[in-house]
């Protein structure tokens, strides 16, 4: 949750520590918080399995997003399509409606865990299996993304990629769980070179979480993502960063076109809410979590 601008803050304890003065301390510190989105409760149990089941469910969400977009892209089903007219069924909601690599972050994966093991512990294995399934199939989806990747540069000797974001999510520096990272380490087991942007990450920062593999040369850390994408076969983008999908970026793209190898590839690991058709006509290759690909033969 950002505390600059929540959508609801919630308490739970008994009443009586509700109006005691440590209470009304911490109510003091968030000011900002209007009155009508500041809810108390009289027990903390159902606030702790309320928070749980939020993030549990934005899991599922995106569990089940990234299962229906694997398969429309068997059946070359437009998933821009599909997701227009789940957008517009009011029980669901536009937000979080994008297939991509996977959820990390500080909430969803850890929260998922902790319900499978609450589960667990009250006797409720069928339950259990639930929560399972979604952490399962959230990693399925990133060894998909990566098996994808390699499948393309098969052949290649020296393979190189940039990559676009190491963040959990994008305009954070936030590393948590990030699948960014994950990725970035299962690329790193079939022996190819990265080259990885972030714009909210110091060069220091991700060379100690990729250490294994810095003594090996294989990790270069850039400053911009056209050095990012000098010499290499491929991108991945791997956050939805602004830099990425600017109002400029057939410019972006068309200079990263010029200092890369070819044939050239893109693996969108965001779906990024720009066209890529203009990008293809450049000479990319385009391919995209649970999309057909838009490419050149290639």
């Amino acid at each position: 949750m950002d505390l600059r601008f929540p959508s609801q803050v919630i308490f739970g304890g008994n009443s009586q520590l509700i109006h005691e003065v440590d209470f009304l301390q911490f109510r003091n510190l968030l000011y900002w918080v209007p009155d009508n989105i500041l809810f108390t409760y009289p027990d903390s149990k159902p606030v702790i399995l309320a928070k749980l089941g939020i993030n549990v469910l934005l899991a599922a969400k995106f569990s089940t997003l990234n299962n229906i977009a694997s398969i429309s892209a068997q059946v070359k089903a437009n998933t821009h399509r599909i997701m227009d007219i789940m957008n517009r069924d009011q029980r669901l909601g536009p937000t979080y409606l994008k297939p991509r690599i996977g959820f990390g972050g500080p909430s969803l994966l850890r929260d998922t865990h902790y319900l499978s093991q609450v589960a667990h512990d009250n006797g409720l294995p069928e339950e259990k299996q639930l929560y399972v399934k979604i952490l399962a199939n959230n990693r399925t989806t990133r060894r998909r993304f990566v098996k994808m990747v390699l499948a393309k540069l098969i052949g290649m000797k020296n393979k190189t990629i940039a990559i676009f974001g190491f963040a959990s999510k994008h305009n954070t520096s936030d590393l948590t769980n990030s699948p960014a990272w994950k990725v970035c380490k299962m690329l790193l087991k079939h022996r190819v070179h990265l080259r990885i942007h972030d714009p909210e990450f110091r060069r220091t920062r991700i060379l100690r979480c990729l250490r294994r593999r810095v003594g090996q040369g294989r990790v270069v850390v850039t400053t911009s993502p056209v050095q990012a994408a000098t010499n290499a076969s491929a991108i991945c983008i791997l956050t939805d960063s602004d830099t990425y999908q600017n109002a400029n970026y057939v410019q972006l793209y068309t200079q990263l076109f010029a200092v890369m190898r070819h044939p050239s590839y893109i693996f969108d690991g965001r779906n990024l809410g720009i066209d890529w058709q203009p990008v293809t006509a450049l000479g990319f290759s385009i391919h995209a979590v649970g999309k057909p690909s838009i490419d050149l033969g290639f």
